[in-house]
């Protein structure tokens, strides 16, 4: 029976390894390309290789080979997300947001977007800016709320004691938390403290 059961599972292993073309084979080789998956819009999970187009273009787009080496670009609005090595993207239609942790009861996401501003001269080059966007998810909401986004490389001076009114009201179900961002003791670049505190202190 054990021996029966052995084969068995020789013959699936060896059908994996099958199933695997020589186009896919050829990208495996790439550097450019890791080991990963998708989720598609019904939640299935579908192993391949995926690659991040340019740093810049994480939160638009991503390519995915799928085993029998057949190449796509997928958006956000055509998958929940995929992952690769410790890295974990999920999409909120719009754009995918790299998982930064997820709690019992809420997690921090973040993603790097890009704008071009053509500016009001002629002649005038048009120049990129990107800005990296935090957001929270509760377990219990479909919504991402942004909370934080700044210019990348941008110059910080000093930690802003800034009551963020928008803040305060999301964690209004946590009397706890709702004080200390109220009183500044927290603000938005606290929030792996603000996590942790509405995953394992609130009531």
């Amino acid at each position: 029976m054990r021996f029966t059961i052995l084969l068995f599972l020789i013959s699936i292993n060896l059908q994996g390894f099958a199933q695997e073309s020589a186009d896919y084979e050829k990208y495996k080789k790439s550097l450019n390309y890791w080991d990963g998956y998708i989720i598609d819009k019904g939640g299935q999970k579908i192993e391949g290789l995926v690659k991040d187009l340019n740093e810049e273009k994480v939160a638009y787009q991503v390519v995915f080979v799928n085993k029998a080496g057949a190449k796509k670009k997928y958006k956000p609005s055509q998958i929940r997300g995929y992952g690769y090595s410790v890295y974990k993207y999920v999409s909120n239609s719009k754009i995918f947001l790299e998982v930064v942790s997820e709690g019992k009861r809420i997690g921090i996401y973040k993603a790097l977007t890009e704008s071009i501003n053509y500016g009001g001269l002629s002649g005038t080059a048009p120049m990129k800016s990107q800005s990296e966007g935090y957001y929270f998810k509760k377990t219990n909401e479909v919504v991402f709320f942004e909370f934080k986004a700044e210019a990348v490389n941008s110059i910080r001076l000093g930690k802003s004691k800034k009551v963020d009114k928008k803040l305060v009201e999301y964690f209004s179900d946590c009397e706890s938390l709702k004080t200390r961002i109220a009183s500044g003791e927290l603000t938005s670049n606290d929030y792996n403290k603000i996590a942790y505190h509405y995953n394992y202190d609130c009531q």
